[in-house]
């Protein structure tokens, strides 16, 4: 089993959570929801360190898809019951393999502030997920 196929429930919330947050707020850019990803990493990142919290300073639609995003996460790290919880470092990694996919996307537009990965996931869910 690859990592997207053992890891899909994850990844297909963490889509889920941009396209929500793309779809609030349609000013949302490829480059900010890589840099909200970026900002989670170093949230779990330092839990994994057991180091305080850092400070971040964000744009308001990119604390919106932080925020989207880090709902998503903590709810799959902090899962009981049926679903198998993931740690702190497997979501890094998941969001690492999101952030690839979003940088593809940068690289086939020739800018990284477009909307290439967005309108992707948004044409690819379709409204509603």
């Amino acid at each position: 089993m690859n990592f997207e196929q053992h890891y899909f429930e994850v990844l297909s919330g963490i889509e889920t959570a941009i396209v929500m947050a793309y779809e609030l707020h349609p000013d949302l850019r490829d480059h900010l929801a890589d840099q909200a990803l970026d900002n989670l990493k170093r949230v779990y990142g330092a839990i994994v360190k057991g180091r305080n919290q850092p400070a971040l300073a964000m744009r308001p639609v990119e604390q919106a898809c932080f925020d989207a995003v880090k709902t998503v996460l903590d709810a799959f790290v902090l899962s009981s019951g049926g679903e198998q919880p993931i740690t702190h470092d497997e979501a890094i990694l998941c969001l690492k393999r999101i952030q690839k996919s979003i940088n593809q996307y940068q690289k086939l537009q020739g800018t990284p502030s477009g909307t290439g990965y967005l309108d992707f996931l948004t044409s690819f869910r379709g409204s509603g997920g």
